[in-house]
Order: structure tokens, then C-alpha cells, then sequence
């Protein structure tokens, strides 16, 4: 590795190779945030995109506008048929484009961070100079985790499940839990600052979801229970949606629930500070984290969700169903007691909470970890 010094800031003035299986133009999520959150700290990033065949060079290389150093890659995909020879010739292309970029861009990567198992997860491609991190942040990704496992330095996991999963290929495995935004409503400031106390409304509560209406991970009927059986509160679905889809023929037909589509990620703090409460209802097989508890949390608002191990010990931040057949009394029961769930210091610590999950925040839990494993570092 290219680091000697105990007390180095790992993730600090490097040059990092970042592989991401949503591109650049996808709506932002952790792979983007943790993109920018490295530029800021002052490494030079590139983010790689899946492969595109549409594009006018074998490479190509764009700034990202209001970013310094932060460079998105287009690539056309490698010889087709690769994938089918042996593993030796996957990493000799991967390579060979490792070192056509580094040339293109002038640099030599410090680091390679890989948040898929498709691309790039065999670590061998790159010099035994360079820090390969393996993180595993989407449960999907199941094409080759004990690969990218076994052939990284360092592997970092979103949830006890995948650290589960990758640990037994690689000692050197932690856990990073879902990440922040960072980003507060002009509500939640005003908390945070004693200048806000929360007043329950006086005609209709105002509930609300925040993501893909049509997640596979949803549990449909559940949902439908809930919106059926709470006439006198209406629910705000905000995200993109299928009009063929399961969600929308089912809800539709309801007059309290309304359909907001996709809304730019920028305006999310704002409509979530505008409910009353929030709500998350997942099925029974989705039970480890979700990081959109984390964008509730920094709502300060008070949240209803089906059971999600990561917070089952933080009881004075979310209302968990123990059980799935609890849900709907769960939900009942926040329903009927917010001025009591959104008192302003119950609001502040779930803010607090989230804040302290912010991207900077965790890229110096992962420096320090790194640090701690390769340096015995103290403190």
C-alpha cells in the first residue's frame, strides 16, 4: 500500500478509483454522496460508470460542474465474450484500462473503492501499491462478493447481514452503517436552534412515504391496510412510480393517499419536515437497515417502520413492530400520540443521530479503521 505513516489520513489528497453501478446520471445515492464527500476531503476522484457503448471515445472523461476533482469515466464495455475465458484475461483488460486512464488523466491511483461485485471485483487487476477497499452497501449485489472480499485489503459491509456474508473471506471486515446526507430542512434548523415546537394539525395529519413506489421490497398489502384503515389521515407517496405498477393499482382508489411522483432530492428535506409523522413498510425478508430511516431521522419527525435490526435498540427513535402482524397498531399508536413523539428534544436526538451518520462522518470512521488495521493505530 501506498501509506507507511501511522497517523496519515488514509482518504485524505489521494487519487481514487471508484466503481459505482449506477452511473453519474442516475438519481443520487451512497455511491455518489461518498464520491463527492472524497472530492471535498481532497482526493481526486474518478467514478467510474457501467460500461456504455454509446459514446464517441473508447474513454471519456467529465467534470462534474460545482465539484472539484471530480471526474465521472464513460468506457465502452471490453471484448465481448471475455467473461467466458479465464479469470487471467478479465484482469489483464481490466488492467490494461486501469493504466490507459491513469494516462489519460495524468495520475496514479492511490486507491481502488469498489462498491459492486461485477466489475472490477477481483483486486488483482491493480498493484500490490495500491488500497483496494471492497464495500458492500446494496443487498442485490450478489454476482461475486467472496471474490472481492478475499481479494481486497480492507472490506466494509452496510449491515450485519452482508458483513455475514463477507467476513469469512477477509478478517479484515467492519461494519459502516447506511450514511446521511447531511442536508436539513429550514424546519429542523430551527429546532436544532430552540426555535421551533411542534403543534399537532388541527384538520387532517399529514403521513408520508419517501421513495420507489415500486421497490420489490415493499410489502403492498401491508401498506394498503394502513391507508385503508386511517380515513381521517391522508398519505403523501412521494417518488417514481409505474401506473402499471403493484402500488398504484392498488392505492389509487384511495382518496386520502396521493401520488406526488419523483421529486428532486434537494426539496426531500423539506417535504419530510412538512408531515407530521413518516412511515416505512418493508416485508418480512428486508429486516437488517435501510438508509432511508436515516433521511426521516433528519427530519426530526416521528417515524412508524416494520422491524429493521440496525435501529431495534434505539427505541426512543423509531416505532418498530417487533412482529409484522404489530405493524398496523404500531402505526396507530404514533398516529394518535405525536405532540408527545415530536416534543423538540425527542425530535433533536433523532436528528443528532442522523447527523452524526453524515458522509465526512463516516469516511473517518473507515480512515480510522483502515488506519487501525494496518497500523495498530491508537488514539
Amino acid at each position: 500500500m501506498p501509506f507507511n505513516s501511522v497517523t496519515e489520513n488514509i482518504l485524505f489528497n489521494k487519487t481514487i478509483f471508484l466503481i459505482s453501478p449506477e452511473p453519474w446520471d442516475y438519481i443520487s445515492v451512497s455511491k455518489h454522496h461518498y464520491a463527492i464527500a472524497l472530492a471535498k476531503k481532497g482526493n481526486t476522484v474518478c467514478f467510474i460508470n457501467p460500461p456504455k457503448k454509446k459514446i464517441t471515445e473508447s474513454i471519456v472523461i467529465e467534470e462534474v460542474a460545482g465539484v472539484n476533482n471530480l471526474f465521472v469515466v464513460s468506457y465502452k464495455p471490453f471484448a465481448i465474450g471475455l467473461r467466458f475465458l479465464p479469470r487471467y484475461f478479465m484482469n489483464a483488460a481490466e488492467r490494461n484500462f486501469l493504466k490507459r486512464l491513469e494516462k489519460k488523466v495524468n495520475l496514479n491511483f492511490d486507491v481502488i473503492l469498489n462498491f459492486e461485485n461485477s466489475r472490477f471485483y477481483n483486486f488483482h487487476f491493480a498493484s500490490s501499491e495500491v488500497l483496494k477497499i471492497y464495500f458492500q452497501v446494496d443487498q442485490n449485489q450478489d454476482f461475486h462478493p467472496e471474490i472481492a472480499a478475499r481479494t481486497a485489503d480492507i472490506v466494509f459491509a452496510i449491515n450485519d447481514e452482508i458483513l455475514g456474508i463477507v467476513k469469512p473471506f477477509n478478517k479484515n471486515s467492519f461494519k459502516i452503517s447506511h450514511s446521511f446526507q447531511g442536508n436539513l430542512s429550514e424546519q429542523a434548523q430551527q429546532l436544532l436552534a430552540g426555535k421551533y415546537i411542534y403543534s399537532r394539525a388541527v384538520d387532517r395529519l399529514q403521513v408520508m412515504y419517501v421513495g420507489n413506489l415500486d421497490n420489490e421490497y415493499i410489502d403492498f398489502d401491508l401498506f394498503q391496510e394502513v391507508i385503508s384503515g386511517h380515513p381521517e389521515a391522508d398519505f403523501l407517496l412521494v417518488g417514481p412510480y409505474d401506473q402499471e405498477g403493484e402500488m398504484y393499482g392498488r392505492i389509487q382508489k384511495y382518496s386520502n393517499a396521493k401520488f406526488l411522483g419523483q421529486v428532486d432530492s434537494k426539496k426531500i428535506p423539506e417535504l419530510l419536515s412538512s408531515a407530521d409523522m413518516l412511515m416505512l413498510i418493508y416485508g418480512r425478508n428486508f429486516t437488517f437497515s435501510s438508509h432511508k430511516l436515516l433521511e426521516y431521522l433528519g427530519s426530526g419527525k416521528a417515524i412508524a417502520s416494520t422491524y429493521m435490526s440496525e435501529f431495534a435498540q434505539e427505541k426512543s427513535l423509531v416505532c418498530m413492530s417487533v412482529n409484522h402482524e404489530d405493524y398496523e397498531k404500531v402505526f396507530a399508536d404514533t398516529l394518535n400520540n405525536l405532540e408527545e413523539l415530536n416534543r423538540p428534544e425527542k425530535m433533536k436526538a433523532r436528528i443528532r443521530y442522523a447527523l452524526d451518520c453524515t458522509y465526512p462522518n463516516q469516511l473517518d470512521k473507515i480512515d480510522s479503521l483502515i488506519r487501525k488495521t494496518f497500523f495498530s493505530y491508537k488514539n
